[in-house]
């Protein structure tokens, strides 16, 4: 089973408090299966996320998942940041799924 552990950091509470593009949700510990994936994500390559079949999110960094890539994504953004916030600098592992994000062509 593909998992991945993530959490929200004081730190990151603090600094996006009147900065809503500052808030991110950190990547920590992907189950083997799923970590290089994540370690390939990049500006150029995005990662679609599905956490527990039902909050999909994108990436294009393997540390966090910004609110900035999410704008299309913004209502389980806000949820799942909301959640981790309550329980700050605590891991919440979580069963996921991950693919590439297909390019449009222009």
């Amino acid at each position: 089973m593909d998992t991945i552990k993530l959490r929200v950091t004081s730190k990151v509470l603090a600094q996006s408090k009147d900065r809503k593009n500052q808030e991110q949700i950190a990547i920590s510990k992907p189950s083997k299966q799923v970590r290089d994936i994540v370690g390939e994500a990049k500006k150029t390559r995005r990662v679609k996320l599905l956490l527990a079949g039902a909050i999909s999110l994108e990436f294009c960094n393997n540390g966090a998942i910004w609110y900035s890539h999410n704008l299309k994504n913004q209502k389980e953004f806000d949820a799942l940041f909301t959640f981790l916030s309550q329980f700050p600098d605590t891991e919440f592992e979580f069963v996921c799924s991950m693919e590439p994000v297909k390019r449009r062509r222009k």
